[in-house]
């Protein structure tokens, strides 16, 4: 039974060395100490029960020892990595298949209740109630059905003599799996700070509607109507048309942003399948109103593996998303190898989808 509890603890230590990995490059922004530290922290707790505070300095290898920090500022460091964790967790989520883990490893705080017992950290797992046992001991294994791991175990060819079961597709839920974008468009990152609070996010969107669908169309229509043109006036037009040509994608995305909390991406320097979230990040302590939530964009490609050509042929992260319609636009996901019946639901914040049929061409049906 020890061996197996001991088994259930490295697979959530190696699951959250891999969410670290995915968020390192916005999170640690190039800190390559900072993210060595927390690697450290991570794998103590791998081979320990608890990461004391005591023992935070140790885990910091990169620093030298008259520049160290003190214990309060690595506490600060561990516990901005756990928040950090908790609110990327619809994002990271979907990476519990690939470590046969069924709820989310959590980096969480004891803290010490005076009499020189200092505070430390252990994992638990999410919902966990109070009283119970770390996480090493509590989860299991996903209970759903495997599928090949490599493409080898496929069968490729088929004949009369040995002709393979026939494969049906997974009832369930499919995971989509998010990798980060290194360089997110521009007018994301200009955007980001002003979709933090509800208020920002009213404001902005407001200024926005009125600077793209009052003033410059006003501007543009004056000069166009103006009975003699010359070149500064002919200048004018040119740059304002110009101008609101150039912002209607990031306009119109951000707009979406604002109402719908997701966008799909399409610029020739983005990758396929290519999306921006507006996740939520802080939630008030004695308000949990949706309106009150604070928020954040991420921009990340988005895939998943179509259950019935996985099967069959060994096909990896085949299912990308999809828009359909203009004004009202849906985003699902569509299997490259057979986009019309292969069609899948996307929850931008479970990160699952389900089984779509086609019943006639041209239109979605659940």
């Amino acid at each position: 039974m020890q061996d197996e509890n001991e088994d259930v603890k490295s697979r959530q230590v190696r699951y959250l060395c891999r969410c670290l990995e995915a968020i390192e490059k916005e999170f640690c922004k190039g800190n390559e100490p900072l993210a060595a530290f927390y690697r450290e922290c991570l794998s103590y707790l791998g081979s320990h029960d608890k990461l004391q505070s005591g023992d935070l300095a140790a885990c910091d290898k990169h620093t030298h020892e008259d520049k160290k920090l003190t214990t309060k500022a690595y506490r600060a460091r561990l516990e901005k990595l756990s928040q950090e964790l908790q609110s990327k967790g619809s994002r990271l989520r979907p990476l519990l298949r690939d470590f046969n883990l069924t709820r989310q490893p959590i980096l969480s705080c004891v803290v010490g209740q005076g009499n020189g017992n200092q505070s430390y950290y252990q994992l638990t797992v999410e919902n966990e109630g109070e009283g119970t046992q770390s996480g090493a001991q509590q989860d299991n294994t996903l209970p759903l059905a495997t599928y090949p791991d490599t493409a080898a175990e496929v069968p490729t060819q088929h004949n009369e003599k040995s002709k393979p079961e026939a494969p049906t597709m997974d009832p369930g839920l499919i995971y989509y799996r998010t990798n980060e974008i290194s360089r997110a468009p521009w007018y994301l990152r200009v955007a980001d700070p002003l979709f933090r609070t509800q208020l920002n996010r009213m404001r902005f969107a407001a200024s926005l509607m009125a600077m793209y669908f009052l003033v410059l169309p006003g501007l543009i229509v004056y000069l166009f109507l103006l009975k003699q043109h010359t070149n500064m006036t002919l200048f004018l037009f040119a740059g304002f048309l110009a101008l609101y040509l150039f912002t209607y994608a990031p306009s119109t995305n951000l707009l979406r942003l604002f109402t719908r909390k997701i966008v799909l991406l399409d610029a020739i320097r983005l990758p396929v399948s290519s999306i921006c979230i507006s996740e939520i990040t802080k939630i008030p302590a004695e308000d949990d109103r949706p309106a009150n939530v604070e928020r954040s964009l991420s921009v990340v490609t988005v895939a998943a593996d179509c259950p019935v050509c996985f099967q069959l042929y060994g096909v990896r992260d085949s299912v990308l998303l999809e828009q359909k319609g203009l004004l009202n636009s849906w985003i699902y996901g569509a299997c490259t190898n057979n986009p019309m019946m292969h069609r899948f639901t996307f929850d931008k914040d479970l990160m699952t989808g389900l089984p779509i049929s086609p019943k006639a061409p041209g239109h979605l049906h659940l």
